[in-house]
């Protein structure tokens, strides 16, 4: 499950192309082709320099108006069906206690 302090890898083989704001993703090996609006390419640019949906949330937060609670629920959502094509991995921020 996604959470806002899950760490996401963009996966290897997805070719990322901008074009006019928006982007469409390509996977490699499924040849699978996904399309991103402007708030989803914005998204992309954000987790390819941070990973970390926390931080994501915290920049769109900051770029956006828009309730946090709300902005992390779809953030989320989003990440979710972006792993569920392959297009990203997912890994867990391990607590110490």
């Amino acid at each position: 499950m996604v959470t806002v302090d899950s760490i996401v890898k963009l996966a290897d083989d997805v070719i990322f192309q901008e074009l006019e704001g928006e982007a469409v993703l390509l996977k490699m090996q499924s040849e699978i082709y996904f399309g991103l609006d402007t708030m989803g390419t914005r998204i992309w640019q954000l987790l390819k320099a941070h990973g970390q949906i926390r931080i994501v949330s915290e920049r769109l937060l900051d770029e956006y108006e828009v309730e946090e609670e709300q902005l992390r629920h779809h953030l989320c959502e989003f990440i979710d069906k972006l792993h569920t094509k392959g297009l990203v991995e997912i890994e867990e921020v391990q607590s110490i206690e």
